[in-house]
């Protein structure tokens, strides 16, 4: 069966080459991919590691996959002291899908919540601020708030940073 052969070859292998395996298997229809969401948001913390990687891809892939595990993945985002991959991945499948209004505050609250603390990586905080501002695009607000935010940055922050907050805030000056 396709569903727990997508398990198995995450569980086996963590590696490039598996991880483009798992990403082909589970976009093919939505059973797969919600069977890596299902790996995703496993209790074995290793597992869910493993999976993001996959996860973060497919969804880029496949963004219409993701609609029905949105609320699933924000959830993930509010639980502390988890693998940085886990926020990584999460962030950068939500950073371009389209969002129900409904959910839009949320995602804009919680991704300024990662970019404001300088204690995660470059990377999630880079993908947050693409998450912040996709939700917050179409209300000025929002794109206000977020600029201040991207102001506020510290000098020494890490290139991704640097670099994407340059890039949102060219963005929100148009």
């Amino acid at each position: 069966m396709k569903t727990t052969l997508i398990r198995e070859l995450i569980a086996a292998e963590h590696s490039s080459r598996q991880m483009r395996k798992v990403v082909k298997l589970s976009i093919v229809d939505q059973v797969s991919f919600d069977e890596l969401v299902k790996v995703f948001t496993d209790k074995d913390p290793e597992l869910a590691r493993r999976a993001a990687w996959s996860l973060g891809h497919a969804g880029e892939e496949k963004p219409e996959f993701v609609k029905p595990h949105l609320q699933r993945i924000l959830k993930i985002l509010e639980v502390p002291n988890q693998h940085p991959a886990i926020y990584r991945n999460a962030f950068r499948i939500i950073q371009n899908i389209p969002m129900h209004e409904s959910i839009k505050a949320r995602v804009f609250d919680l991704s300024l919540q990662y970019i404001v603390n300088a204690e995660y990586p470059g990377a999630i905080r880079a993908f947050a601020m693409s998450a912040a501002f996709n939700a917050g695009e179409n209300y000025p607000e929002l794109r206000n708030e977020l600029a201040e935010v991207l102001l506020t940055l510290r000098p020494e922050e890490s290139p991704a940073v640097k670099n994407r907050a340059g890039k949102i805030l060219k963005k929100l000056n148009r």
